[in-house]
């Protein structure tokens, strides 16, 4: 079970970079900063438009630190990534302060990424 502080944080590095749709899955746009995830790359889910991350020594993937996320938000997020996404804990860089730990919609077991 993930801890509070990294439960109210999401990196993002796909669809939810934009405004638009962040405000229309979550009805708000939460606080966020530029960041980057160290070790995995962008990919494209296999069969779907969808972006993915795959693990990948020596590469960096740029996204957002979404903050202050609520237990609402959370299934809002679910439910708009569906059943091809997972979330995991991985520490993200943001471009200023240290390393957080924070949430990740990772591919699902038995996705592929082209």
């Amino acid at each position: 079970m993930a801890g509070t502080a990294e439960r109210a944080r999401l990196f993002v590095y796909g669809t939810l970079l934009e405004p638009a749709v962040l405000r229309a899955v979550l009805g708000r746009l939460p606080p966020r900063r530029p960041a980057a995830l160290p070790g995995f790359r962008r990919c494209r889910l296999r069969g779907t438009p969808w972006p993915g991350l795959v693990a990948a020594a020596g590469t960096v993937t740029e996204g957002l630190l979404l903050e202050h996320l609520r237990p609402g938000d959370w299934r809002r997020l679910d439910r708009y990534e569906g059943p091809d996404y997972v979330r995991r804990t991985l520490v993200v860089h943001p471009h200023r302060g240290r390393p957080v730990a924070a949430q990740v919609y990772l591919p699902a077991p038995g996705r592929r990424c082209d």
